[in-house]
């Protein structure tokens, strides 16, 4: 266990680990082994989430700027910013673009990361929070709603509501995870985790 001002969103890079401070605005570069920051950079706002890609790179949302944020791995510097809608709070990848969960506006924005264009937002409901990349879809938890959304990668297209309740008991589904075919769900009220079966 180490010290760590408000730790949020974090993600493995190498043998090191990417970790955004909300409370200190700013991302650092950590060593697992002993919690030392290897290096850090402030941006401008509260980061939520972390995601390092093998052919993305390494991006942070920032939750009151409605932006995220590219870092350079190696200077660990700030390279672009690029508005996607209030409150981004989380960040998955599909081999061509980012998808950003906007939980303030209700929206999961389509981002290009090669050029920093914001391709298009699509509605999702009340208080989207995280999303997860698998079996042609982006899979939103919507948390306030307490549903599971499905988007069709292409399209932008709502597939499917799946309820998952859990927003009366004090917070519906949050985390989620893909993995052979299984979507893994943290309901916060619930103290629980769901498996989905979609492959």
């Amino acid at each position: 266990t180490f010290p760590f001002p408000g730790p949020d969103g974090i993600d493995k890079e190498g043998d090191t680990i990417v970790v955004a401070s909300f409370d200190g605005e700013f991302v650092a570069r950590v060593d697992p082994g002993n919690g030392e920051i290897l290096q850090r950079v402030d941006v401008g706002g509260s980061p939520t989430d972390v995601i390092s890609h093998s052919e993305h790179g390494l991006w942070v949302a920032i939750f009151d700027t409605g932006e995220i944020v590219q870092i350079d791995p190696e200077t660990f510097e700030v390279l672009t910013r690029v508005v996607v809608g209030q409150g981004p709070v989380g960040i998955s990848a599909d081999p061509s673009y980012l998808w950003v969960s906007n939980h303030d506006e209700g929206t999961v924005a389509k981002v290009d990361p090669r050029t920093g264009e914001l391709i298009f937002a699509v509605a999702v409901g009340n208080g989207p929070t995280e999303s997860a990349v698998g079996v042609g879809s982006v899979w939103v938890t919507v948390t306030d709603d307490g549903t599971l959304v499905e988007i069709d990668l292409s399209s932008g297209r709502v597939v499917s509501v799946t309820p998952l309740g859990g927003a009366s008991a004090g917070g519906g589904p949050t985390g989620i995870s893909f993995a052979d075919g299984t979507l893994w769900v943290a309901m916060q009220g619930e103290q629980s985790v769901v498996r989905v079966d979609v492959g």
